[in-house]
């Protein structure tokens, strides 16, 4: 089962310890969302190529979000410089 979970960084686990029965079983959890569906049709190539445009498309997501950083910074120091400027 280890093998067929993609993608999976992070498992997101709450513990409420009070007044808890951890004597027996609560639940279980769904680890479906994260397995890989079996594509039989598709070649090992062109599941590839989705992963590739996958990361590619999070790369330029990624590559706009600090070309979006780095631009309100630089709005930032303009407005605090004038700020300053104005106020001496």
């Amino acid at each position: 089962m280890g093998g067929l979970l993609v993608g999976l960084n992070v498992i997101d686990c709450n513990f409420c310890l009070k007044e808890e029965d951890l004597d027996t079983q609560q639940g279980v959890i769904d680890f479906s969302l994260y397995l890989r569906s079996s594509r039989s049709s598709e070649s090992p190539d062109d599941e590839v190529q989705e992963q590739t445009n996958k990361f590619d498309s999070v790369l330029d997501q990624k590559n706009y979000i600090e070309e979006l950083n780095r631009h309100l910074k630089y709005v930032k120091e303009k407005v605090r410089k004038n700020f300053f400027r104005e106020k001496s």
